[in-house]
């Protein structure tokens, strides 16, 4: 009850909050309870070791030749398109298929179109601050202090993040707004 009390309390004045104790002494189930009974949505992220600040802010991530090619087009097999891409596209409709990821390879790399891509996967943090969740960081005590130091701005009132790994996006402080409802709790058993 203590802790879940602790946990309120923070909530209610939208400050940040680390619950330290045992293994198994009801940290997280805290949070998650609390979050329950109001009905909040909760993203959790187990650090460790291995942690990187992309999975807290987000990273670059290929895009599959999927995504580079227009369904649409593809399917109408267009005649500027090889005879390969056509028999291909063909051989899809007769089966009343969508084509394979494969398949959509080897057109995107017959027609000379670009098959490898890259877009932002935004991570844990700036969707919580988008959609005014909370971020449940469980053993935050385990990760590297250069995967920490990028939560720095987020524990800030008012909290803010600038997405340099990817745009330059601003989530707070005159950017995107941060919806109401966003907190960051961390849990973390004893150092010793």
């Amino acid at each position: 009850l203590q802790t879940l009390r602790a946990v309120a309390i923070g909530a209610l004045h939208r400050i940040p909050v680390a619950l330290e104790g045992d293994t198994a002494a009801s940290k997280t189930t805290a949070i998650r309870f609390l979050a329950h009974q109001l009905q909040q949505p909760v993203l959790r992220l187990n650090l460790n070791g291995q942690s990187d600040p992309g999975e807290i802010v987000g990273r670059y991530v290929p895009l599959e030749a999927s995504s580079l090619l227009d369904e649409g087009l593809l399917e109408a097999a267009p005649e500027w398109l090889s005879e390969k891409s056509r028999s291909i596209l063909r051989s899809a409709k007769e089966a009343k298929r969508h084509l394979s990821p494969l398949e959509r390879s080897i057109i995107a790399s017959a027609e000379g179109l670009a098959s490898a891509s890259f877009r932002f996967h935004e991570g844990y943090l700036p969707t919580a601050m988008r959609n005014g969740w909370w971020l449940l960081l469980d053993e935050v005590n385990l990760a590297e202090s250069h995967v920490l130091e990028r939560l720095n701005s987020a524990l800030e009132c008012p909290p803010s993040l600038a997405l340099t790994e990817g745009d330059g996006t601003v989530l707070g402080a005159n950017g995107t707004p941060i919806q109401s409802g966003f907190h960051i709790f961390a849990t973390m058993n004893p150092s010793d």
